[in-house]
């Protein structure tokens, strides 16, 4: 997997950097949500992503049977 950072050509705001996170065969799994101003800005984004991805917890979510409400589930 990679981060890849990225003018969006198509922004028609003045933050137009963002970043992809591509796995093995190139496809997009997780994107930036926000735009950034500078490419360096986009940058510490990944970084800081990359340094509290190791501590996020991992939740599940299902659907309860009776309500239709999702439950969180797990480590």
């Amino acid at each position: 997997m990679w981060f890849e950072l990225y003018e969006d050509s198509c922004s028609t705001t003045k933050e137009p950097w963002r970043w992809r996170l591509r796995d093995g065969g190139g496809a997009v799994v997780a994107l930036s949500t926000e735009g950034y101003c500078t490419e360096d800005e986009c940058r510490q984004a990944v970084q800081d992503l990359k340094m509290i991805s190791p501590k996020t917890p991992i939740q599940t979510r299902r659907r309860g049977r009776r309500s239709g409400h999702a439950t969180t589930i797990g480590k």
